[in-house]
């Protein structure tokens, strides 16, 4: 069953997510996908997409049932502050699932700002 999760990030920092299966449930081998898109229903491309195919998902306890995701600085600054919504999908043909969602905050950064 899907988990609703709440992120909020700022731009143009390095980010690392951690999720963990609830209820437990061991994910070893599991090919995992992490989308965030401005407007889900207007069919637009992602803005960020993270996978463990192609890098920046990381199953890091298979049995526990816990993964990491990691957004790069350079990727997080590309984003303008808004709200967005995420979601991350187990993608083994066959077994297409999504384990989280919810609203992704993206929010100024005050240290420097690259906007003023």
């Amino acid at each position: 069953m899907a988990t609703l999760q709440n992120l909020t990030l700022f731009r143009g920092e390095d980010l690392t997510l951690t999720f963990t299966m609830d209820p437990a449930q061991a994910i070893t081998g599991w090919a995992l996908a992490f989308y965030v898109r401005a407007r889900p229903e207007y069919g637009a491309a992602p803005l960020v997409t993270r996978t463990t195919a192609a890098g920046g998902v990381t199953i890091t306890d298979g049995p526990g049932g816990v993964f990491s995701v990691t957004v790069p600085a350079a990727t997080t600054l590309a984003l303008p502050i808004s709200r967005y919504r995420f979601d991350v999908w187990r993608v083994d043909s066959g077994y297409e699932t999504v384990l989280a969602y919810g609203p992704c905050d993206v929010l100024a950064q005050v240290r420097h700002n690259p906007l003023s």
